[in-house]
């Protein structure tokens, strides 16, 4: 079996565990790391196809998924992205307060002035002045290591490829509270946290999720890791997402449009999305906070498309529902789809509370 096939039956037999499961989400995912054969194998295949094949392909870096990153990082942080959108944001403040947009020389100085002093205060929390402290979760092999000129980079994964990466299961990580001291703000500091299984809150200015949503087998899992990402980031922080589809934009919009309401529910706002030839690129700021009653609602919402096609592992062969005719267990993919049709299952949730089913 090659690399992308090993890949995807890892995959698939999570989801189908997850379904035979009766979404038993804890012990499914607790059995899968403790299998230490298929986590090392999985993580030898994904640097093999990260490294030997994708970088080799020799793609554009507009359309390389570790370049989008790096750069929409540069252009919030360092070219005046983020000092337009909090500028944008207080004017917004004022009207809704005030019922009428600014006007004078003096408000609109007063603005810029309270801007420039949010925008040095995250300036200071670089490190040596001038990198950004970002955390890779599901790095697999620390490609944003190159770039160490503009970034401390924090890369954690299930199972490294790596010396460089920390072993660590971000789904079942501590998240320390309490507030961060002065001395502790240097690159050291959160490979000493994970000796002990923990990170701090409020201490990353960038968390990354590429090709890591996905992996999960509920969208329960994927909302949780949204969570912990809004914990991590400081106040404006970037939470970046890089989701795969090799499909056209418009096949999956509704997933996208659903990630987005679900995401903001916990106090992100988008800020940039596009699409590249097989990804989806997602960029949120942290711009608020938001109360535990209110953000659990859109759970269901971290949905993607191979959560309801049903996919049965058998002698290490995948097989789609649509395609079952290799496979003995087809009856079942059969019950399974008339079940999810009989139950009308949400696949996403709108703004207007309108509800699409399969």
């Amino acid at each position: 079996m090659d690399a992308a096939s090993f890949i995807k039956s890892v995959h698939a037999g999570l989801r189908q565990k997850w379904h035979e499961g009766h979404e038993d989400f804890d012990n499914i995912w607790q059995e899968h790391c403790n299998q230490s054969d298929t986590l090392q194998k999985y993580a030898a295949a994904m640097h093999h196809l990260a490294v030997d094949n994708w970088q080799r392909l020799g793609e554009p870096q507009e359309e390389n998924r570790i370049f989008w990153c790096k750069n929409v990082i540069m252009e919030y942080y360092f070219n005046g992205i983020l000092q337009k959108i909090l500028t944008k944001q207080a004017r917004r403040l004022f009207y809704l307060e005030n019922g009428q947009n600014i006007q004078s020389s003096m408000m609109n100085a007063f603005v810029s002035k309270e801007v420039a002093n949010q925008v040095a205060i995250i300036q200071r929390s670089f490190i040596n002045c001038d990198k950004v402290k970002l955390l890779d979760v599901g790095s697999c092999y620390n490609p944003f290591a190159e770039f160490s000129q503009s970034f401390v980079t924090t890369a954690i994964d299930l199972c490294p490829a790596d010396k460089s990466v920390i072993q660590c299961d971000f789904l079942n990580v501590a998240i320390n509270e309490a507030e961060l001291s002065e001395q502790t703000n240097d690159g050291v500091t959160c490979a000493e946290w994970l000796k002990s299984n923990q990170l701090q809150a409020r201490y990353f200015h960038v968390v990354i999720f590429c090709l890591l949503l996905s992996y999960f087998p509920s969208p329960v899992q994927r909302w949780k890791c949204c969570i912990h990402a809004h914990r991590l980031l400081m106040q404006n922080g970037l939470l970046l997402i890089i989701t795969p589809d090799s499909s056209h934009q418009n096949r999956n919009s509704k997933m996208v449009k659903s990630w987005k309401t679900a995401i903001e529910s916990i106090g992100f706002t988008r800020w940039k999305y596009v699409k590249l030839d097989h990804l989806h690129c997602m960029a949120f700021r942290k711009s608020c906070d938001v109360t535990k009653n209110d953000k659990d609602k859109f759970a269901s919402s971290m949905y993607i498309p191979q959560d309801f096609n049903d996919l049965t592992v058998h002698n290490n062969t995948i097989c789609n529902d649509a395609n079952a005719v290799s496979c003995s267990d087809d009856t079942k993919v059969l019950a399974r789809c008339i079940s999810l049709l009989l139950k009308g299952t949400v696949l996403y949730h709108n703004p207007k509370n309108e509800q699409s089913y399969i």
